[in-house]
């Protein structure tokens, strides 16, 4: 019995990571999913992540069962002028207004107590 379990390991871990991932890492990048740099060190993993527009108090990174979530949230720009045309909207809405989410299902072994943050403008 200890066998199967250990032979089935590997794939369930695949499977457990495939329900972390964003649709856009299945499909292709998602406009409103924040791009991710990942890289390990010998003493820990590094993330650098792009929130452009997005101002610090807007940014939201939370662990829970092993998943990092960064969301930032967009304010909310001017209410439209009454009789006001639109010419052109080439911007993303999530450029404009809305909300950022990246989630990463990070290794087993991975110090969450240890989790640092900070963000340059």
């Amino acid at each position: 019995m200890d066998y199967f379990k250990g032979a089935y390991r590997p794939l369930f871990e695949q499977l457990a990571s495939l329900a972390v991932l964003e649709p856009s890492q299945i499909m292709g990048r998602d406009p409103a999913t924040i791009p991710v740099d990942w890289r390990e060190g010998p003493h820990a993993h590094i993330f650098k992540a792009d929130l452009p527009g997005v101002k610090k108090e807007n940014v939201k990174l939370e662990i829970h069962n092993g998943v990092m979530e960064i969301v930032g949230k967009q304010a909310e720009e001017d209410e439209e002028e009454e009789g006001a045309t639109w010419h052109a909207m080439e911007r993303p809405v999530h450029l404009s207004r809305g909300q950022l989410v990246r989630r990463i299902g990070l290794p087993e072994d991975a110090n969450v107590e240890g989790v640092k943050a900070c963000m340059n403008n």
